[in-house]
C-alpha cells in the first residue's frame, strides 16, 4: 500500500477520521431532528464507516498526497521538470505516476494546475480549475503525453506557478525536478522566486527516488526553506513515530470505529494505514486485520480481555523487533 517514504514526519491533520465519520454519517442521515438515541451506536456507525475512503481521507486531513505524503492546502500548482535528462532512464514516468495519483486524490471543491518546464515553460492551464473528474482526467492525459526535451529553466516555470497559485484559496506549490536549474543558473533562479512570491505562497520540493544529484538535492532544499514548504524525500526511510497501539484510526480514543477501520484497509475497502504498527493490535510483529480486529473487540466488549500490548493507552514509541518491524511513519501522537 505505501508507494513511498516520508523523510519528516507530517504536520498535524487539520480534520480527524472522526470528522470524517461524522460528515459521512451526515450524508446518511442528512436532516435534522433524527431520533439518533433511539439507535444502537453500531448500526448507526456502520452504514459510515464501511464506506471505502480514499488516500486523503485515510490519512484524516485537507490538502493533497504527494507519494504517502500530505501536503496542505486547497490550491495546487505542479511545476514540473521535463528536461532532457528526465528522459534518462525513470524519473519522467516515476514523476507521471506520482503527479497522477496526487491529482486524483484531489475533491472537486479543490482546485489545481500544472507547469512544465524545459528551454521553456508549458502551461496546462493559466487559470486554476476544480479538480472535477473530468478535469483531472484531461489534465492526466496531457501529462502522461509530455516528453523530455530542453534544458531546466526552472526560474520562469515558478514565477509563472506563483502567479497561477495566488489566484486560489489556501495555495501551496508543488516542484518536482531531476537536476538543479541551468537556464537560468540556481543563484537566478531562486532570486526570481524571492521577488515573485510576494504573498508567500508555499513552495514544496520532492526528490524522486531515482534522483541522486547532489547539487539538485541541495537546492530543492534551500527552495522549500526559503518559501515555507516541506522538503519531501521519497528516497529516505521515516523516522520512529509515536503512537497508540490500536488506535487505528487515529482519533486518541479505542472504540468500535477502531477495529472496524482494521477491517476495511486489510480487505481493501481503506487506506493506507494512518499507523500500521497501530493495526498491530494483537503485537505479533505483522498487521492480520481479523486477528487484530478480534483483539480489540475482545478487549472492549469481553470482562478480562487483556488491553492491546505497549504502547497502550498513552502514546508510546514502537516495541523492540520483531515486535514492531514496521514502524509508526505518522500520526496525531506528539
Amino acid at each position: 500500500l505505501r508507494s513511498s517514504r516520508r523523510s519528516v514526519p507530517p504536520a498535524s491533520p487539520s480534520t480527524s477520521r472522526s470528522r470524517l465519520v461524522l460528515r459521512r454519517l451526515a450524508a446518511v442521515f442528512p436532516f435534522s431532528g433524527f431520533p439518533l438515541s433511539g439507535l444502537p451506536l453500531f448500526g448507526l456507525l456502520l452504514p459510515a464507516l464501511l464506506l471505502p475512503a480514499t488516500r486523503l481521507e485515510a490519512w484524516g486531513g485537507n490538502g493533497v498526497l504527494v507519494g504517502d505524503y500530505p501536503v496542505a492546502g486547497e490550491s495546487f500548482v505542479f511545476c514540473l521538470d521535463r528536461s532532457c535528462s528526465m528522459g534518462w532512464g525513470p524519473p519522467l514516468d516515476e514523476m507521471k505516476s506520482l503527479v497522477s495519483a496526487s491529482l486524483a486524490d484531489l475533491e472537486p471543491t479543490q482546485s489545481f494546475s500544472l507547469v512544465m518546464f524545459g528551454d521553456s515553460s508549458t502551461i496546462y492551464s493559466t487559470t486554476l480549475l476544480p479538480a472535477t473528474a473530468a478535469n483531472v482526467g484531461q489534465a492526466t492525459t496531457w501529462l502522461n503525453a509530455i516528453t523530455p526535451s530542453g534544458a531546466t529553466a526552472m526560474g520562469p516555470a515558478l514565477v509563472q506557478s506563483i502567479s497561477i497559485a495566488q489566484q486560489g484559496v489556501d495555495p501551496a506549490i508543488v516542484v518536482i525536478a531531476d537536476g538543479a536549474p541551468n537556464a537560468p543558473g540556481p543563484v537566478d533562479t531562486f532570486d526570481m522566486a524571492a521577488a515573485a512570491n510576494i504573498n508567500n505562497v508555499p513552495i514544496h520540493t520532492v526528490r524522486l527516488i531515482s534522483v541522486f544529484d547532489t547539487l539538485a538535492i541541495n537546492f530543492l532544499q534551500a527552495l522549500a526553506a526559503a518559501h515555507g514548504g516541506q522538503w519531501i524525500d521519497l528516497t529516505v526511510p521515516p523516522p520512529a513515530a509515536p503512537f497508540i497501539r490500536g488506535d487505528a484510526n487515529d482519533d486518541g480514543i479505542l472504540n468500535l470505529a477502531d477495529p472496524i477501520l482494521i477491517l476495511q484497509v486489510g480487505f481493501g475497502l481503506a487506506g493506507p494505514a494512518i499507523c500500521e504498527a497501530a493495526h498491530d493490535a494483537n503485537a505479533d510483529g505483522d498487521v492480520t486485520a481479523i486477528a487484530d480486529a478480534i483483539t480489540l473487540l475482545g478487549f472492549l466488549f469481553l470482562d478480562g480481555f487483556p488491553p492491546p500490548a505497549a504502547p497502550y493507552p498513552d502514546c508510546g514509541l514502537p516495541l523492540p523487533l520483531p515486535v514492531d518491524p514496521i514502524p509508526c511513519e505518522g500520526g496525531s501522537c506528539p
